[in-house]
């Protein structure tokens, strides 16, 4: 069985051969998903890595020639990251990131910084969260188990490395929700804001309660088909233009568009309702802003084929008042403050923290970082 840490859920000491488990990290489950999810912190990543290490020649380091300095990534209060952990998060992290080719230095540097950083940060977390007596949840640790053996049981090797891999999958998940928990408990010391403070943020935000310039308008659409040439494009534009002559002769648009139209918006009159920016194509969109309320447009081509277009109304950019938006204020500030108490109390821990890099190159980028921390407890 396996030697895991179960303080930090790195499995430290336990090394899987290319033979025991034949997959490439890029191709596991779970990786995409959880470069995204912050909540989750790097727990599955780091956990796949375990799974994969011994799969990348020379981007980790076997522990054979190696002295024990050698094989940590940092230290904090004690406990060690390994290095290959780190490097293994880099070497599949780095294309993952940098799929497109070779990344600028100064780029690569900063995400070289961006893993060690986040690393240092989960385990900060992971500590106060034992500290504090949180438990994972064991039902939610078993939903996530049993989710994440579906997706691996299809990767080749799995059944052969099933025994010593569950326990530290079983432990990486523990540990992700145990940080989960503590978050929630950062979020919930957010008290409800004021009229006062709630007013403020409204006028300090008038963005996120503008409505966008709108435009309603209808339209009359013939279509062409994908396969259709030069010959059908060219009678459809001269049947709308026909069309639109009989609009201004006296036929109602709407009349029009029940009877010609090949859009769904027909049985309708062709009235598609209150549009912003982006909706519609750049040609259509540019057409429609050389037009007054009730004008008519030429003949528009579109992927979909030939369209006539009638603007009906257009209205400018509105600020919201607060009492229409209230709620929506409320969820945004409370969200802000939820996340900067987090943010916050993150900082905390790290500055308590007693955090040591051992990789020179790495150690030099934060040296200040350690300055600040040795200074705070002198």
């Amino acid at each position: 069985m396996s030697n895991i840490d179960h303080r930090s859920g790195l499995g430290v000491g336990a090394v899987v051969t290319a033979g025991e488990l034949q997959w490439r990290l890029s191709s596991a489950p779970c990786f995409a998903e959880s470069q995204g999810d912050h909540s989750r912190g790097l727990t599955v990543i780091i956990v796949l890595l375990m799974l994969t290490i011994g799969l990348f020649p020379g981007s980790v380091h076997t522990a054979e020639g190696e002295s024990k300095a050698d094989q940590v990534f940092a230290t904090v209060n004690g406990e060690s990251i390994q290095l290959s952990t780190y490097r293994s998060i880099l070497h599949m992290g780095a294309r993952q990131r940098f799929y497109h080719g070779q990344p600028p230095a100064e780029e690569l540097k900063a995400y070289r910084k961006e893993v060690g950083e986040q690393l240092v940060e989960e385990m900060v977390l992971h500590q106060e969260a034992l500290r504090r007596g949180i438990e994972a949840n064991s039902e939610r640790v078993k939903h996530e188990v049993e989710k994440n053996i579906k997706r691996l049981q299809t990767q080749t090797g799995w059944q052969d490395a099933k025994n010593k891999m569950l326990p530290i999958l079983q432990e990486g998940l523990a540990r992700n929700d145990r940080i989960r928990q503590l978050q929630d408990q950062f979020r919930s010391e957010v008290t409800l804001p004021d009229e006062t403070e709630l007013e403020t943020f409204y006028q300090a935000n008038l963005d996120k309660f503008t409505s966008p310039p709108q435009t309603r308008i209808s339209m009359i659409l013939l279509k062409v088909p994908p396969w259709g040439g030069a010959d059908q494009w060219r009678t459809k534009r001269d049947e709308l233009t026909q069309i639109k002559h009989k609009i201004t002769k006296g036929m109602e648009f709407s009349e029009a568009a029940k009877r010609y139209s090949n859009d769904g918006s027909a049985s309708s009159g062709g009235d598609m309702g209150y549009l912003h920016q982006g909706m519609l194509g750049t040609q259509a969109e540019q057409a429609i802003s050389k037009l007054g309320i009730g004008e008519i447009s030429d003949p528009i081509t579109l992927l979909e084929g030939v369209a006539l277009f009638h603007l009906i109304e257009r209205s400018d950019a509105r600020i919201n008042p607060l009492e229409q938006v209230r709620q929506r204020a409320v969820d945004l500030l409370m969200r802000e403050r939820r996340e900067t108490v987090v943010s916050e109390q993150k900082r905390r821990l790290r500055i308590k923290a007693d955090i040591h890099y051992l990789v020179p190159d790495y150690y030099e980028q934060r040296q200040e970082v350690r300055g600040r921390s040795n200074k705070n407890k002198s």
